[in-house]
């Protein structure tokens, strides 16, 4: 007797996926196509005031999952598929307008839908890092890595991926907020790679200790009273703590990158002034512009190295790998 096999596939819109010449992006179960008519569409992707639809993205449902999961599967399953394709094509990328459908006997029969509300942020385009006949393969690596949940806890890169992409696509566009959400993102990465591998204190405990108990006798002597003191000698721990310049160093020079030490001198010093309310003003012959600019170029280096996609260099746009964060080709 013969067993008639019958599966569950979601398919969703995509919005803002240039394929180019791509006939299909494929990994695991979701496979990616560009809409029939895509050479038109693709004519109005770089100056349209909306997001326009590009292609549909289809998710097969593993036999686990019943039909009342499977379009809330096939959302979450297609949400690292977004992060990471907008972070490589340089704009939003998202999907929307969720479908079910039971396919058997070369049959498709129509089961429910769901229209999820989605963030959307501006149809603007920064410039691809990863070129289309590359996508797969970022895919390939980085799905994997976005879902191991060591990898994650070792790098922060899931959250400092998420500030980026909110910082380019979907704040309000000022460039004071869009550098401030990208330094966030590399206050993430350098403070877990402390984590994992911490910067030789500046002095030892026992230092620290001895230290702490000088300048304690000294504010005794005085005659501070103890508010004022507990305030002084709290402060000494972080005086004496690698900075968050030092730790930014120490992760690009582990992940062998130049350490750009000038470049996050200034950094360091622009963000503090626009988080304490300070006007920015040129650093070293940087505006907020030009760091700006530069510190999202130093992200996209970190975020290829904790990809293991960096050395792919057929497939990355030139100026990302120039060592010359000002680069533009």
């Amino acid at each position: 007797m013969m067993v008639i096999r019958s599966k569950l596939v979601v398919e969703a819109g995509v919005y803002g996926l240039d394929f180019w010449f791509l006939s299909e992006i494929k990994h695991g179960g979701v496979i990616i196509r560009p809409v029939k008519d895509f050479e038109a569409v693709r004519e109005k992707l770089g100056s349209a005031h909306d997001h326009l639809l590009t292609g549909v993205a289809s998710v097969e449902i593993p036999n686990n999952v019943d039909k009342h999961q499977a379009i809330e599967f096939a959302r979450k399953e297609l949400e690292d598929y977004s992060l990471l394709l907008s972070f490589a094509q340089g704009r939003n990328i998202f999907f929307r307008g969720f479908k079910l459908f039971k396919h058997e006997e070369g049959r498709k029969e129509f089961l429910s839908s769901v229209n999820h509300s989605t963030r959307t942020g501006f149809p603007v385009s920064h410039g691809a890092i990863v070129y289309q006949d590359g996508l797969q393969g970022f895919l390939a690596t980085g799905i994997p890595l976005l879902r191991d949940e060591e990898h994650n806890k070792r790098t922060g890169l899931r959250r400092a991926m998420l500030f980026y992409n909110e910082a380019l696509f979907l704040s309000s566009g000022a460039i004071e907020i869009r550098m401030v959400t990208l330094y966030a993102g590399l206050e993430v990465l350098s403070n877990k790679h402390h984590e994992v591998s911490p910067l030789t204190p500046v002095v030892t405990d026992d230092e620290l200790r001895s230290i702490t108990e000088r300048i304690k006798h000294h504010l005794n002597e005085l005659k501070l009273d103890k508010s004022k003191q507990d305030r002084i000698l709290g402060g000494v721990g972080s005086i004496l703590a690698p900075s968050m310049k030092e730790k930014t160093i120490h992760l690009l020079n582990d992940l062998g990158l130049p350490s750009y030490k000038k470049e996050v001198e200034k950094m360091v010093q622009l963000r503090n002034d626009l988080l304490h309310g300070r006007e920015p003003t040129t650093y070293d012959g940087d505006n907020v512009i030009t760091l700006t600019f530069k510190l999202e170029r130093l992200l996209q280096k970190i975020f290829l190295k904790i990809l293991n996609f960096y050395d792919k260099e057929r497939y990355i746009h030139s100026a990302v790998l120039n060592n010359n964060l000002e680069a533009r080709f």
